[in-house]
């Protein structure tokens, strides 16, 4: 497998989104003890960037992404996102990437 995986996302606004990720070696979870994961939108056309909250654990190998205030998510459109960790020992590794579409919603809109 080479890294970083292509990982392409569907997101409605202003429906409740969070993902969970799995990381493994060799079929075992990898430990991420004492790792950050940083997760970043970025608007390709206006270079507009949107952190995103990633949150290590419970489970080994486990961490989360959600929108930092999912009252305020970004506004409807095609992004760029990736995912980096950074183990205690300072060494980053670009586990995924790929498109994020944040899809309008119909029914209950949020203005953007």
């Amino acid at each position: 497998m080479s890294l970083p995986v292509i990982v392409d996302l569907d997101v409605y606004r202003g429906d409740s989104w969070s993902q969970v990720f799995r990381l493994s070696e060799n079929g075992s979870p990898l430990d991420l003890t004492g790792s950050t994961v940083a997760v970043e939108l970025r608007d390709p056309r206006s270079g507009t960037t949107y952190p995103l909250l990633a949150t290590v654990g419970p489970d080994p190998g486990e961490f989360t992404v959600t929108f930092p205030d999912p009252t305020d998510p970004p506004p409807p459109g095609h992004y760029r996102w990736d995912a980096q960790e950074t183990n205690a020992a300072g060494v980053v590794t670009s586990w995924m990437q790929g498109r994020f579409h944040m899809w309008r919603d119909v029914s209950a809109e949020l203005v953007a």
